[in-house]
């Protein structure tokens, strides 16, 4: 495998008026032309099975992917725990099926609030990287 790219910057729109944007941690090529998305993690630990069969993160750059690559088969996605030493495969069969299922229904969320007017938030443990967490009153 050799690295074609690392912290590849993208940006695609799913829907009309939506932007998804990014960075891919890393994108190798074999040498028959196919693809590897690599996502680097510092967890603790390895993520277990349920956390690796449908990885929304990974199908974001798997769509990116195929319009920054086209034509490009993508054989491989990998998760790697760099501060502990190991990798993990990541998805299952037919993920990029449920996937493609879990962003629409995301998508539809924000057309819904969009529509309403009404933005409801979602606090996570995450929270406090974003922004908007000093305007929420459920972050915590």
């Amino acid at each position: 495998m050799r690295t074609i790219g690392a912290e590849v910057p993208f940006h695609f729109s799913p829907r009309e008026g939506i932007i998804i944007r990014g960075y891919i941690d890393k994108v190798q090529e074999d040498r028959e032309g196919n693809l590897r998305i690599v996502d680097y993690k510092t967890s603790k630990k390895v993520y277990d099975r349920s956390k690796l069969t449908t990885p929304l993160q990974l199908y974001i750059y798997h769509l990116a992917c195929q319009e920054l690559y086209p034509g490009k088969h993508i054989s491989e996605y990998l998760y790697d725990f760099i501060l502990l030493g190991e990798k993990a495969k990541a998805g299952s069969l037919n993920w990029l099926k449920k996937c493609d299922k879990k962003l629409n229904d995301i998508l539809d969320g924000i057309e819904k609030d969009r529509e309403s007017g009404i933005w409801r938030p979602k606090p996570t443990p995450l929270c406090h990287w974003c922004a908007y967490c000093a305007h929420n009153p459920n972050a915590p």
